[in-house]
């Protein structure tokens, strides 16, 4: 069956009957179709299988659609996808698909594009000790008050007092 005759019947047909049919496809037509009837078996082993066909018969698909597809198939899947692919990924394109596929695929789509993937451009990694320092305001030391500075003297007073007592005690044992 031809790729045009299943997508205009793709959804007469029961869930089943779409998946079973698939094995009977001779050609391929535009990736959005390809992409969208994936989407819509809403089961991972399915839209792995289409894909997988659609790969070995030579569809292209952009990075849009590859996102797209990383929410219904699995990651070999999305790894053949990401190794087999012609388009150009942007940064975000590709740390958007971290976690889809294997990492090293992503780093040879990475490298094949001249991407360097979770790397901020012109932003220098702080310490989280520097960053503690941008949060919060340096505080100066307090600076007493007359209600501190008469709590002090109340509260030290009777120590002085005692102090002093006890070296005039002393003054008259010496002498």
């Amino acid at each position: 069956m031809d790729w045009n005759t299943y997508y205009e019947k793709f959804y007469d047909w029961a869930t089943s009957t779409q998946i079973s049919r698939m094995s009977s496809l001779t050609s391929f037509g535009a990736s959005s179709e390809v992409a969208e009837v994936a989407q819509e078996y809403m089961d991972e082993k399915a839209a792995s299988r289409l894909i997988k066909k659609a790969i070995a018969y030579g569809v292209q698909f952009t990075p849009d659609e590859i996102y797209d597809l990383s929410g219904c198939c699995d990651t070999s899947t999305m790894n053949e996808l990401l190794k087999s692919a012609k388009c150009s990924f942007t940064q975000e394109q590709l740390e958007d698909l971290w976690g889809a596929a294997d990492d090293d695929v992503l780093e040879l789509v990475a490298k094949r594009n001249h991407v360097t993937m979770f790397a901020d451009a012109g932003i220098e990694e702080t310490d989280i000790e520097d960053e503690a320092n941008f949060d919060e305001p340096k505080q100066d030391e307090p600076k007493l008050g007359f209600f501190s500075k008469l709590g002090f003297f109340l509260l030290w007073t009777p120590v002085f007092k005692f102090a002093f007592y006890i070296t005039d005690l002393s003054s008259l044992y010496d002498q």
